[in-house]
């Protein structure tokens, strides 16, 4: 079956749309952890490509989620890894109605963990423990999040 990808940019058939998917999620999890598919790499990727800042904590503007959102839709599904559990390492494409209730579960998981606002109300606090790590660590003033986007040019002490 062949389907036509929005945007202009041509057809593809399911089988590459699937193939694709996969290693789009492979290639980021590679850029940005050095792992060829980091622990709730599928997880990760789903809260963009779903704008859910719940299980985010913050959205990020990247091509890649439309991408990724455009080839789930051609392909029918999403790619996932075995439960941590498995020794199996194969990762497995399922379906939407199979990957939907697998992120509500992990969504519901992360609301129990880190409360209503989920990771989103977590993330500040996470920042905070880790400024006062590396700073008791290394004994260095750590630069705030707005200072490395560019917004101030002070430090936290």
């Amino acid at each position: 079956m062949v389907m036509d990808i929005s945007k202009g940019h041509g057809t593809l058939s399911v089988d590459a749309a699937r193939g694709i998917l996969r290693h789009l999620m492979e290639c980021d999890s590679e850029a940005s952890y050095c792992a060829g598919w980091v622990v709730d790499n599928e997880y990760r990727l789903w809260c963009q490509v779903a704008r859910d800042v719940l299980v985010a904590g913050e959205l990020d503007d990247n091509e890649l989620y439309d991408w990724l959102r455009e080839l789930s839709e051609v392909a029918g599904g999403w790619w996932v890894a075995p439960p941590r559990e498995s020794a199996e390492d194969v990762r497995a494409f399922t379906t939407m109605l199979e990957w939907l209730p697998l992120y509500e579960a992990h969504r519901k998981g992360i609301i129990e963990k880190y409360g209503p606002e989920g990771w989103a109300g977590e993330l500040p606090r996470a920042r905070e423990r880790h400024r006062a790590f590396m700073k008791e660590t290394f004994g260095e003033e750590v630069p705030r999040k707005a200072d490395l986007d560019g917004e101030s040019g002070e430090t936290e002490r």
